[in-house]
């Protein structure tokens, strides 16, 4: 796949994710393959893939593929791969936000913030680590250290569609330290959010929870039910929290039934997704209200599961940091292993230069005597390299000049024998065409005046006439009669319609730009006509195709051919050229272009052409 159309690929990811919610996963997955199987573009593969998965909140997906870019980021030292490294790590952050992990999470934002304080990534990269950072300290209950963060995230991101997580944050904070208004002010910002961006969804939940604080129920109650009416299909974090808040309003209006059938709901729901603190959470409220209906038995096992869940995620934590710190220390002691070496070796190195000098004082007194002798060999042995060397490198030179003059002569030679190909299929045209054709269409004129008198007569017209048309198909094959004076792509497609009526075959033709195509030089232009008329043979009597497909396109001064067709294929590495391949390539050889086939039986086959240093 060339670069050009992996473009295409990539702005048209970029057109999906923008309404990721409403993204099919049938549709998404194999517009992403393409990106996956090409080794540059592979981690834009990967980012697409785990954006898709965080926007979903899928909490081990969004690790895996944050990871799988860490690793091919890791290391470099350019600045597009600190790009990518700072992507990595706001990806692992926010999956392990996602499971509850939220020490993890501020880790892998200290690591962004890092990056950005090393001047490494600019604003735009860190900005979703500065709000990380202060999702963290939200989640520590650290609100005066997370304010700053979120409002320095707003400076930056301001003309983002993020910002608004910002200000939904913010007015969770002022509703938790009991500022309703202040709460209310920057969650109403937050809904400023376009219709049906998460964004939207999170700061009604917010909402939600802070009439519940404020002990209006109702309200609570009615800002939950739009949550779940705007997002009721989807497991979302925010569409869980805003059941919580709905089941701890019915709880707190005595509705225990109702608090409860949401709780079960949500439990069922919440497993899907693996948030492991929304989990807890819901299990510590349902046992709450069970306790008020006097179920003290199904509260105590729903505070057993919740106190084994928060076991489990203490427990994912220390192995993270084991394993980190297992790192480090084996880091460590590879350190100390290679100073140790170092030292080492510089022990050896100066042992060495000492017995090097000591060497030197008693090959001092042997120099002084023998030195003059020394000196001539050298240079001797000099004269006598750089002879040697010239000659060689004058053999070389020769060799050179022989291979460039028979390559030359090759090229001579398959031109002339081209041009005059060219030249004799132009009088043999002419010759049909003049000759040929008038004396017929002549008699063909003479015997229409006596077609009536003579039944023979007629059957002798129609056969002359069927001669007629006949030389005047050979004529246009050998040089259209439109080629010259006509712009190339329509003669080029006049032509393959006129396969396509005879044939019985779809053909496809793709020509971009089509204006610079059609001003080729003429001489360029019939050689490549003549390749496709090459190659459209082959294809008719050996491939049995139903398709054809071809692709013109010039960039850079390159002539760009891919032919294709859905045919019976052949084996490409093993089976002999025939006379049409071997043709073509001799025509491509002289117009300093190559041929590149690729063909597997069963599947069809693909040629792939290309000429460069192309001028119009």
């Amino acid at each position: 796949m060339f670069s050009q159309e992996l473009d295409y690929v990539r702005k048209d990811l970029e057109k999906k994710l923008k309404n990721m919610n409403n993204l099919n996963p049938d549709e998404f997955f194999p517009l992403v393959k393409p990106l996956l199987k090409d080794k540059k573009a592979r981690i834009w593969g990967l980012d697409y893939l785990g954006r898709y998965y965080m926007e979903k909140e899928y909490a081990d997906s969004t690790i895996y593929y944050g990871n799988k870019i860490y690793e091919l980021s890791i290391g470099k030292k350019d600045s597009l791969s600190y790009q990518w490294l700072s992507k990595a790590y706001n990806m692992l952050a926010v999956g392990y936000g996602f499971k509850g992990l939220v020490t993890i999470r501020g880790e892998y934002h200290l690591k962004g913030l890092d990056l950005y304080e090393k001047k490494v990534v600019g604003n735009q990269m860190s900005v979703h680590h500065i709000r990380g950072l202060a999702d963290y300290y939200l989640d520590q209950k650290e609100y005066d250290k997370a304010i700053p963060y979120y409002k320095k995230s707003i400076e930056v991101d301001k003309n983002n569609s993020t910002v608004y997580f910002s200000y939904n944050n913010l007015g969770q904070i002022y509703s938790r330290k009991g500022k309703f208004k202040d709460a209310l002010f920057y969650l109403n910002k937050a809904c400023e959010a376009p219709e049906g961006y998460k964004a939207r969804g999170y700061c009604l939940e917010s909402i939600s929870a802070c009439y519940l604080k404020m002990g209006d129920f109702d309200e609570a109650i009615y800002y939950g039910e739009l949550v779940q009416n705007m997002f009721e299909d989807k497991n979302l974090k925010f569409v869980l929290l805003s059941g919580i808040t709905m089941a701890q309003a019915y709880h707190e209006k005595n509705n225990f039934k109702k608090a409860i059938d949401i709780y079960s709901v949500l439990l069922e729901r919440v497993k899907s997704k693996g948030f492991i603190d929304i989990e807890i959470q819901i299990l510590e409220s349902l046992s709450n209200t069970l306790k008020k209906q006097n179920k003290y038995k199904e509260a105590e096992e729903h505070t057993t599961l919740r106190y084994q869940l928060k076991d489990s995620l203490r427990k994912i934590q220390k192995d993270k940091e084991i394993a980190e710190l297992l790192v480090k220390y084996d880091i460590l002691d590879r350190e100390k292993k290679i100073e140790l070496l170092r030292k080492n070796q510089e022990i050896k190195d100066n042992l060495l230069i000492s017995e090097r000098r000591y060497m030197r004082f008693l090959i001092y007194g042997f120099l002084l005597v023998t030195i003059s002798s020394i000196i001539l060999i050298i240079i001797y042995k000099q004269k006598l390299t750089a002879k040697n060397k010239l000659s060689k490198q004058q053999e070389e030179i020769n060799e050179e000049r022989i291979k460039s003059l028979i390559k030359e002569q090759e090229l001579k030679l398959i031109k002339t024998s081209l041009d005059v190909q060219n030249t004799e299929r132009r009088r043999i045209a002419q010759d049909l065409h003049d000759s040929i054709g008038g004396n017929l269409a002549a008699i063909n004129l003479k015997l229409g005046s006596h077609t009536q008198q003579n039944e023979d007569l007629g059957l002798i017209k129609k056969q002359v006439d069927e001669t007629y048309q006949l030389v005047r198909k050979i004529s246009h094959n050998l040089i259209p009669d439109n080629f010259y004076g006509n712009r190339f792509s329509e003669v080029l497609e006049e032509y393959l319609n006129e396969m396509v009526v005879n044939s019985n075959i779809k053909i496809t033709l793709s020509v971009f730009p089509k204006k610079e195509i059609d001003q080729l030089n003429e001489k360029l232009s019939l050689e490549v006509f003549r390749v496709v008329q090459e190659l459209l043979t082959n294809t008719l009597k050996h491939a049995k195709a139903t398709e054809i497909s071809l692709q013109l396109d010039l960039l850079n001064n390159n002539f760009h051919m891919i032919y294709e067709d859905n045919g019976v294929g052949f084996k490409s590495v093993t089976k002999q050229e025939g006379i049409g391949l071997r043709s073509v390539r001799d025509r491509l050889k002289k117009l300093n272009g190559s041929l590149v086939v690729d063909s597997v039986i069963g599947r069809g086959t693909i040629l792939d052409i290309e000429i460069t240093g192309v001028k119009a």
